[in-house]
């Protein structure tokens, strides 16, 4: 997980601003937001903020719900490695999985504190 501040909140004026923008159009499926019939949409990061960092406005797309959710489960994963990656690379090692087993002979042997 990065450390970055909040995710800021758009106006209305600017929700409005950012469809218009974009002519309504999903940036995801490339099919028309119908949102003069109640259709649902959301703001949408291009590059997720978890990835770039970047909350601006040339990052931002207007996306029906079911787009949007799908988008951000496959960034998920892409999320999780760029994690990974950076863990890795700071030194910072994974928590051991096994602190103790037992011998053939029923003797118990603790894991070391260090990798």
């Amino acid at each position: 997980m990065s450390v970055q501040a909040p995710r800021k909140s758009l106006t209305r004026n600017q929700r409005a601003e950012l469809f218009l923008e974009h002519r309504g159009i999903c940036h995801i499926c490339k099919c028309q937001i119908n949102a003069a019939r109640g259709e649902a949409w959301e703001v949408e990061h291009v590059e997720a903020r978890e990835i770039s960092g970047r909350d601006d406005w040339d990052n931002l797309r207007p996306a029906h719900v079911a787009c949007h959710k799908v988008k951000t489960a496959s960034d998920k994963k892409l999320i999780a490695k760029s994690n990974r990656i950076r863990n890795r690379n700071l030194g910072i090692k994974k928590p051991r999985a096994m602190t103790r087993w037992r011998k053939f002979n029923g003797e118990i042997v603790f894991a070391e504190r260090s990798r």
